[in-house]
C-alpha cells in the first residue's frame, strides 16, 4: 500500500487538481495541518525551477505559513492551492529529483569568493557543492546573504528567493535543509544580472522609503513590478540582521531609492474595505494578493505608523482586474 505521502503527491505529480482535494482529505484524516503544509512545501522545493512560476509557487508556501492565523479554517485549503501551483508550474521531469547533497571532501572551498565565482559560471554543481561543504560552518548565513545580494536583477528575484528558502528551511527540519536551500543556489547560477555598487550606499529612511514605494504600488493599481520593489524591500531588511551587515540594507534601499515615486499621496483603487486572505488559483497574479496580506503583516510589525490598508486593495484590485498570468506557464 502506498504511503500518506505518496496517496497525496500522486494527483500533483500527474497534474489531475481536481482530484488534489480529496487526497488532502484523506491526508488530514491522520496528520495535522502543519503537516499537510510541510509535505506541500517539500513538492514545491523540489518541483522548483528558476521559472517565474516555479519560484512562486515556492514563496506563496511561505507567505501561507504566514498567514495561519489570519486563514484559520481557511488555512487548509490555501495549502492545497499551493500544492496546485506548484504541480501545474513545475518542470516534466525526466527522473526523479536528486534530494541528497553531492559528496564533497572536508577541503572543499566555503567562502564567499567561491560561491560567487560560481555564480559568475553559471555552474550549479560547483554551487551545490559549496553549499554542502559551507552551509554547517560558523559565518555561513554571512556568506549566503551575501551572495544571495550581489545581483539585485529581475527584480531581485536571488535575494527574495534566498530569504524564503532560508525561512522554509526553519520550518521543515534539519532533514531537508540541504534540498531546501539548493533552491537559493539554483536561483543565482540560472541568470547573471546586475554587479553591486563599488561605492558606500546613503543612509535612507527606511519608514519614508516603504511609503514612497507602497505609493508607487497603488499608483500602478497593484502592477507585478512596484510589488516586488516591497517585496525586496522586506528581503533586504531580513537579509542584512541574518548576515549582520547593515550596508547589505543601504545597497537595497539606494538602489529601490531610484525608482520610488517622490509623492506620497495614495490614490483610491477600490471602495470596498479588504477582504481577508482566500484561497485562489495563485498561479493568476503569481500568489500576489497572499503574499500582499504576509507582507502588510510582516511589515506592519516594524511600521506600525504606516497605513498597509491601500496595498491591500491595490493587490486585490490587481487579482480582480489586471492581466493573469495563469496560462503563460502550464503545458
Amino acid at each position: 500500500m502506498a504511503s500518506p505521502i505518496s496517496q497525496l503527491y500522486q494527483p500533483l505529480i500527474s497534474r489531475d487538481v481536481e482530484a488534489f482535494p480529496s487526497a488532502v482529505r484523506r491526508f488530514r484524516k491522520d496528520h495535522d495541518s502543519i503537516e499537510l503544509f510541510q509535505a506541500v512545501a517539500r513538492f514545491a522545493i523540489l518541483c522548483y525551477s528558476p521559472s517565474q512560476h516555479g519560484k512562486h509557487a515556492v514563496i506563496a508556501c511561505l507567505s501561507t505559513y504566514q498567514l495561519r492565523d489570519e486563514l484559520g479554517g481557511r488555512f487548509d485549503d490555501v495549502v492545497s492551492e499551493c500544492g496546485v501551483y506548484a504541480a501545474l508550474s513545475r518542470q516534466p521531469w525526466s527522473e526523479p529529483p536528486v534530494t541528497d547533497p553531492p559528496r564533497v571532501g572536508p577541503g572543499h572551498p566555503f567562502s564567499t569568493e567561491e560561491i560567487r565565482e560560481a555564480i559568475a559560471s553559471g555552474d550549479r554543481r560547483r554551487g551545490e557543492c559549496w553549499l554542502t561543504r559551507g552551509m554547517r560552518e560558523p559565518g555561513f548565513d554571512r556568506d549566503f546573504f551575501r551572495a544571495a545580494s550581489d545581483d539585485l536583477g529581475d527584480l531581485g528575484h536571488k535575494l527574495i528567493v534566498a530569504n524564503t528558502a532560508w525561512e522554509i528551511a526553519g520550518l521543515l527540519g534539519d532533514e531537508g535543509r540541504y534540498a531546501t536551500l539548493r533552491v537559493a543556489v539554483w536561483e543565482w547560477v540560472s541568470y547573471r544580472d546586475s554587479q553591486p555598487e563599488a561605492d558606500p550606499a546613503p543612509e535612507i529612511d527606511s519608514a519614508d522609503l516603504l511609503k514612497s514605494l507602497i505609493a508607487g504600488f497603488v499608483a500602478e493599481q497593484g502592477g507585478m513590478v512596484p510589488f516586488h520593489a516591497l517585496v525586496l524591500f522586506e528581503a533586504a531588511l531580513l537579509a542584512a540582521e541574518r548576515a549582520g551587515e547593515p550596508a547589505l540594507f543601504r545597497r537595497v534601499s539606494a538602489q529601490l531609492n531610484q525608482t520610488a515615486p517622490p509623492a506620497l499621496e495614495l490614490a483610491a483603487v477600490a471602495s470596498r474595505s479588504p477582504i481577508e486572505p482566500y484561497p485562489y488559483r495563485l498561479a493568476r497574479d503569481y500568489g500576489q494578493l497572499l503574499k500582499a496580506y504576509s507582507l502588510a503583516k510582516r511589515l506592519g510589525q516594524r511600521f506600525p505608523d504606516i497605513d498597509f490598508e491601500p496595498m491591500l486593495l491595490a493587490a486585490r484590485y490587481n487579482l480582480e482586474h489586471g492581466p493573469s498570468f495563469e496560462e503563460w506557464s502550464f503545458a
